[in-house]
C-alpha cells in the first residue's frame, strides 16, 4: 500500500512539473512574439512555439512581420516551405498593390512546385486589379494559368467593384453569366 502511494505522489508530481513547464513555455512564447512584433525582428520568431490548438508557429511570426514592414525579404529569408513562401510572396504583393511579388516566388521555389504556383499567380494579380482599381492588370495573367484566368479577374473584379458592366467584357459565355449572376445579387440579395 505504501509503495503505492509513493508511486501515485511521485507521478503526480511529476505530472504538476510537467503541466508547469508546458505552461511557461506558452507564456514565454507569448512573450517573445509580441516582442518579435513589436521590434519586427524575425530573428526572434523561431522561439515561437506551437500553441495548443495549432494556432500560431514560427512561420506565422514571420508572415506578420513580413506584413508589418511590406519586406519581401523576410519571407524569402525565413519561409522555407514553398507554400507558405508562396502565400507570403502574394499577401505582400496585394497589400503593396504590385503584381511584382506575384511573379517573383516562381523563381524561389523548387521546379516541381511551380506548376502549383500558376492558381496563386493569377489571384495574387487578380487581388492587386481590384485593389488598385486597375482592370488591365487582369490582361496580364499568363493565359496558361488553368483556374485565375484574365477573364475570371475581369469577374472577381466585376463583383469587387459592383460594376456589372466589366461582366459584359468576358467573352467566355457561362463566366460571363456567372459574373452576371453574382454582381445582381450583390445588388438584389435573396431574402
Amino acid at each position: 500500500m505504501k509503495k503505492s502511494v509513493i508511486i501515485f505522489i511521485s507521478l503526480t508530481i511529476i505530472m504538476t512539473i510537467t503541466l508547469f513547464i508546458v505552461i511557461n513555455l506558452f507564456l514565454f512564447s507569448d512573450y517573445i512574439l509580441e516582442k518579435a512584433i513589436d521590434e519586427n525582428n524575425p530573428s526572434l520568431c523561431k522561439w515561437v512555439f506551437t500553441k495548443l490548438g495549432g494556432s500560431l508557429q514560427p512561420h506565422a511570426c514571420y508572415k506578420i512581420i513580413a506584413e508589418n514592414t511590406l519586406d519581401y525579404s523576410i519571407c524569402k529569408t525565413y519561409m522555407k516551405e514553398p507554400f507558405n513562401l508562396v502565400m507570403c510572396y502574394s499577401i505582400l504583393a496585394s497589400l503593396k498593390n504590385d503584381t511584382t511579388g506575384c511573379y517573383e516566388f516562381q523563381k524561389l521555389v523548387p521546379k516541381y512546385y511551380v506548376n502549383n504556383t500558376y492558381y496563386i499567380t493569377g489571384s495574387c494579380i487578380s487581388t492587386v486589379a481590384s485593389r488598385t482599381n486597375n482592370l488591365s492588370l487582369c490582361d496580364s495573367i499568363p493565359l496558361y494559368v488553368p483556374i485565375n484566368t484574365p477573364e475570371a479577374c475581369y469577374s472577381n473584379f466585376a463583383q469587387n467593384s459592383k460594376n456589372i458592366s466589366v461582366c459584359y467584357e468576358i467573352k467566355n459565355q457561362s463566366i460571363k453569366e456567372l459574373c452576371i449572376d453574382k454582381v445582381t445579387l450583390i445588388f438584389h440579395p435573396n431574402p
